[in-house]
């Protein structure tokens, strides 16, 4: 799951800008999942990729943007809830029933999205 030039250590993940743990080749049920990680980012400005869905092979991948979630090409973007330099708890889940993508920083729900598409599950 590490990306291209991504560095795995005893207890991070480190990688560059447009990088970023791509989950598209181990999710062993694509319509139902849960993924949690810690992390922390330098510089939350701009878009910062956190889990890409599809091999980077089209743009479906849940970013950080401005210290808010988006899952890219939805319009919902979550409040400020990611700031600088700062360790995070993320846990993203996806139900194949209902169709909800959501995101929770810190324990508290910051994104929902229903994926018909099933976009982030490929």
């Amino acid at each position: 799951m590490v990306a291209a030039d991504g560095t795995l250590g005893t207890s991070s993940y480190n990688f560059l800008g447009g990088l970023g743990p791509n989950v598209s080749s181990v999710l062993t049920d694509t319509g139902h999942y849960s993924i949690e990680a810690e992390f922390r980012v330098a510089d939350v400005s701009s878009y910062r990729n956190v889990i890409i869905f599809n091999n980077l092979t089209q743009d479906i991948t849940l970013y950080i943007l401005n210290g808010r979630l988006r899952l890219y090409n939805y319009v919902e973007v979550s409040e400020v809830c990611i700031s600088n330099n700062n360790t995070h708890r993320l846990v993203i889940t996806r139900d194949g029933i209902t169709k909800q993508f959501k995101g929770f920083v810190d324990g508290i729900e910051r994104l929902s999205v229903t994926d018909t598409s099933r976009r982030c599950a490929k």
